[in-house]
């Protein structure tokens, strides 16, 4: 039931098929995730609430390499607040102590996220001084640009390479592999730490995506994080069970399977920004006839 989440080409081969989308950074919110969880599996109560407090001592960190890495703060304050009983550890000493820190350290990134042109350019010349081409400014240019001009350019992208028809059209796509995990999804849902986590990234993606127009980024990122929250209210799953349920498929539905997961997980892609004019072929991938 995960084969075609975990093939898709919206989850972790999204840096792979839509390359400019893949900014490399989002990795580290994937460890802290993935690490979280493994605690939330494996440790008791007190292992989990030390190692969960230690990460948020060092999350700034993660705020300085790029201060959006705030919007995974929700779900894993959620994965805690599930895994350690209310009143323990420190809920309402400690945690609010260094969720202040990590909110004060966005903050003042946030009001000075923006750096000169002679800034800009100096980054450029030290990349190339150690062989590395960076072929345009790309990420590091929009380092010098201000948010006022990062909405205009959204709005641009809204109105002029269709967004608004484009993206919820892959998020189409997307179901389709979430489809198999309905029980789950419900799980999820239905676990009031877990909802408000997930619905608490949400809120805070939507500023993100008014001042930002790589759509495809966040979303990935988002579904990421709900992919994590699928696994953890996953109570059934287990190897043995994977193993039968392929066992009892006859060839032909094996095949079958095999060959829509192939094509499911190669034929098309999320976008990470879309050009102007863009129409639904947009999506497509390793189709050159239907992309020409």
């Amino acid at each position: 039931k995960y084969a075609f989440l975990i093939f898709s080409p919206f989850l972790f081969t999204f840096a792979i098929n839509s390359q400019a989308g893949g900014y490399r950074k989002e990795i580290i919110y994937f460890a802290i995730i993935s690490f979280l969880s493994y605690g939330y599996l494996n440790f008791d109560e007190k292992k989990f609430a030390k190692s969960f407090f230690v990460l948020l001592a060092f999350f700034p960190l993660v705020i300085l390499t790029d201060e959006l890495g705030v919007v995974i703060l929700p779900v894993l304050c959620a994965i805690y607040w599930d895994k350690v009983r209310i009143n323990k550890f420190g809920i309402f000493s400690t945690l609010p102590i260094l969720l202040f820190l990590n909110v004060l350290v966005f903050l003042f990134v946030f009001a000075h996220h923006q750096v000169t042109s002679s800034q800009v350019q100096d980054i450029i010349r030290s990349i190339i001084s150690v062989g590395y081409d960076p072929k345009g400014s790309g990420a590091i240019g929009a380092l010098g640009a201000s948010t006022e001009a990062n909405m205009k350019d959204t709005f641009h992208s809204i109105a002029f390479a269709h967004y608004f028809m484009i993206y919820p059209i892959a998020l189409l796509l997307v179901s389709i592999a979430y489809f198999p995990l309905a029980k789950e999804i419900r799980s999820v849902f239905g676990n009031r730490s877990f909802s408000i986590g997930f619905l608490g990234s949400v809120f805070l993606l939507i500023p993100v995506y008014v001042i930002a127009n790589d759509w495809g980024r966040w979303t990935y990122i988002l579904l990421v994080e709900f992919f994590f929250l699928i696994l953890l209210s996953d109570k059934e799953t287990n190897p043995e069970e994977f193993h039968c349920q392929w066992k009892s498929l006859s060839l032909g539905k094996f095949f079958l399977i095999v060959f829509l997961l192939f094509g499911y997980a190669f034929f098309w892609y999320l976008p990470h920004v879309l050009e102007d004019g863009s129409d639904w072929k947009a999506l497509i991938h390793n189709i050159p006839f239907l992309r020409s």
